[in-house]
């Protein structure tokens, strides 16, 4: 007991000592310039992770592989960095998720294969879309205004209510089976029979879109074999 007392006056007076004072002090002060620093230098940590960002896709342009190119885009997407003109061909892409009203202007789709994906909302204006393939993919009101669909594949896909003004080439496509285009706009004359004739649906509920895209699973590959005409 004559100990702890010993050990608490000594710490009381430690306390008091104006240099003890003046270094927890110091360490406040230190806490407060780092909060600070942090948020004065948030632009320059931003710039620094769009730029590495970019250097992941570019880096696996023309390539198959992922190669991070999926959180890449969703942090750039996320940030509001536009991805116009970005080169995705040939690139595998699964479970990608852009916010709504993210840009791929002019973006250089050729031979991709995306599936899975969230785009719905997503900007495609004048996108080079040829030979690419949607599978399963959310494109519910993108903007596919002027893009390239020559050999492109939808299956499964949801383009309810997308703006398919001017798009090019799409008597070429090579499928569009079991894809929803309930609600499409501005749709080139005689795109939504030939869909149609294509396997195309046009379904406005989602329980009834899930419940068909459930009892036909089965017969979707087997009509992916048979290239449209």
């Amino acid at each position: 007991m004559k100990h702890k007392k010993t050990l608490d006056a000594f710490a009381n007076w430690l306390e008091n000592w104006p240099v003890i004072r003046i270094l927890a002090c110091m360490g406040h002060c230190a806490i407060i310039v780092g909060v600070i620093l942090y948020f004065t230098e948030a632009d320059d940590r931003k710039k620094t992770k769009h730029y590495q960002a970019w250097q992941v896709i570019n880096t696996a342009k023309g390539s198959f592989c992922n190669g991070g190119r999926i959180d890449a885009l969703q942090d750039l997407a996320n940030d509001n960095v536009s991805l116009a003109g970005v080169d995705l061909s040939n690139a595998y892409l699964t479970h990608m998720h852009l916010r709504r009203g993210a840009s791929l202007y002019e973006a250089n789709l050729t031979g991709a294969s995306i599936f899975q994906a969230n785009l719905a909302g997503v900007y495609f204006a004048d996108a080079n879309c040829a030979g690419a393939f949607f599978g399963e993919t959310n494109l519910r009101g993108a903007n596919l205004k002027g893009a390239n669909l020559a050999e492109a594949v939808f299956a499964w896909s949801d383009l309810r209510n997308a703006n398919l003004k001017e798009i090019k080439n799409w008597r070429r496509m090579k499928g569009i089976v079991s894809s929803n285009i309930y609600g499409v706009k501005n749709p080139p004359d005689g795109f939504v029979e030939w869909a149609k004739k294509h396997g195309a649906v046009s379904i406005k509920n989602d329980y009834k879109w899930r419940d068909y895209i459930k009892e036909h699973e089965k017969n979707i590959l087997r009509k992916m074999e048979s290239p449209s005409r």
